[in-house]
């Protein structure tokens, strides 16, 4: 005779499925070819701050650092959103390609392995950004020598993981709950757009940062070379930060939310997310 199933076992094996789908789902985000012209972009950015005089009359000393800062904090989250979005989409799966693709899982279980996929996968590779970011930063010209660019501190790298995080996220909360055809393009180019239109009003404010602009989706330094060369408040980026955090978690819960499962969980940590979002987004605009 076989013995019985307890909730506990049951429980501990739809995690351990999730953890193996959610291993899956971080390669094919990584190995996605979004993130060819991720690397496209960062490679012209690049060389018009080399040629272009975009970070000063000498631009080498400072190119590490400047380029890690827009691969990192515009450029890679926003390829993440559509790795995310289509991986999650599963358009490409019209046959079992691995064992893992026949597993029996609820929605729910794949949403919570998309999301842990994104965890794994590309916001790992935002922490790494992060983590050369503040190697190098040290290292990297000043904005009395550098003109455009002033290297930021430890606390304030941090908002570039939450973004790749938060990018990833909304990508397959996207694909949960909108099947229109050129949704996807549409939300990037909007997140493209709003950024060139707010960096376009800070520069004719002189680089200033302030009000509503500090509710954008990325870091309010990487706007125009004002803003790089001017340092903001610690406690300004840090409400940033728990913004950006906030929000990133917000698109989990919503991806999470559109499985037909007990949702009053879901709705609770939203309801707590919503009201702690929207301390940070008051108390950051100072």
């Amino acid at each position: 005779m076989t013995a019985p199933i307890t909730t506990q076992s049951a429980t501990s094996a739809e995690w351990s499925t999730i953890r193996q789908l959610g291993a899956v789902e971080a390669r094919r985000m990584l190995l996605h070819p979004a993130y060819l012209f991720c690397l496209a972009f960062t490679v012209l950015a690049g060389a018009s701050l080399v040629w272009g005089d975009g970070i000063g009359p000498d631009p080498l000393p400072g190119l590490p650092y400047a380029v890690a800062m827009l691969f990192g904090a515009l450029f890679y989250p926003l390829a993440t959103v559509v790795a995310a979005n289509r991986v999650a989409a599963a358009t490409l799966r019209r046959a079992p390609r691995e064992t893992l693709d026949v597993t029996p899982a609820r929605e729910q279980q794949r949403t919570m392995a998309a999301c842990l996929g994104v965890v794994r996968g590309p916001a790992l590779i935002g922490v790494a950004v992060m983590l050369f970011m503040d190697v190098i930063a040290p290292f990297a010209p000043t904005a009395s020598t550098l003109n455009g660019l002033t290297p930021r501190g430890v606390l304030e790298h941090l908002q570039v993981p939450v973004i790749v995080l938060g990018g990833g996220l909304l990508g397959i909360a996207l694909a949960r709950w909108v099947r229109i055809p050129g949704a996807l393009a549409l939300v990037v180019l909007a997140l493209w757009f709003s950024h060139l239109t707010i960096a376009d009003a800070a520069q004719t404010a002189g680089g200033l940062v302030s009000g509503p602009v500090w509710l954008v989706l990325i870091p309010t330094w990487l706007f125009t070379d004002a803003t790089m060369l001017t340092p903001f408040p610690v406690f300004q980026e840090m409400w940033h930060l728990v913004y950006l955090l906030g929000l990133a978690l917000l698109a989990g819960v919503a991806a999470l939310l559109h499985a037909p499962a007990n949702r009053r969980s879901l709705l609770l940590a939203g309801t707590v997310l919503v009201v702690i979002t929207g301390i940070a987004a008051v108390l950051q605009m100072g």
